[in-house]
């Protein structure tokens, strides 16, 4: 069991390495993505320590991140929408491989969401203005009737409009973040 009273499921910072560093053995083999992360990774040690320590802060919420990874995504021509069912795809299997079957499914649904995220932030940076969203990858701006679930603190993206006289601050062009109160309703939108 972890010893962090804060994480999100059952894991070891072991095991996060773990996962991470199997998991770019399949990406630098894969045909597709191979060569997208081999463009940029030059210290490859270094890049999957700093992928488990964005792990460890998403999942067991252990400081020591300190990245941007949409900005990265962005900031890279070559990485498209298409690349991140790939990744997912292989990710998916890293997991399944490593962990339990309840661990790699709880980080499964993690890495989805954080995935889908960054494909939406991808394909809208290089759309043109005149080119409308892929339907499946608009968000739908609403928060789910399982937000009661989630532990307090958790980020949950909403359409509701900001309080009057407060500008929002969005990851995209419509998202706003509400974060939880114990009792699950909206604390402050922003």
């Amino acid at each position: 069991m972890t010893e962090q009273p804060l994480a999100r499921f059952d894991i070891t910072p072991d095991d996060i390495g773990r996962v991470v560093g199997h998991f770019y053995t399949r990406v630098r083999a894969d045909a597709v993505l191979g060569p997208v992360f081999g463009a940029h990774v030059t210290d490859w040690p270094a890049h999957e320590e700093k992928i488990a320590a964005f792990w460890r802060n998403a999942i067991l919420r252990e400081p020591g991140y300190d990245g941007f990874p949409m900005r990265e995504h962005l900031s890279r021509p070559d990485v498209r929408p298409e690349h991140f069912p790939i990744w997912l795809g292989l990710f998916h299997k890293t997991l399944r491989a490593e962990l339990s079957d309840l661990q790699a499914l709880q980080w499964g649904d993690l890495a989805e969401k954080i995935g889908q995220g960054f494909r939406a932030g991808v394909e809208n940076a290089r759309l043109r203005p005149d080119q409308p969203r892929s339907p499946d990858l608009t968000p739908d701006l609403t928060i789910s009737p399982h937000a009661g679930a989630l532990p307090p603190g958790d980020l949950i993206i909403t359409d509701d409009p900001p309080p009057l006289g407060v500008a929002p601050r969005t990851c995209a062009a419509r998202q706003r973040l509400a974060l939880l109160s114990r009792d699950t309703r909206p604390v402050s939108a922003f």
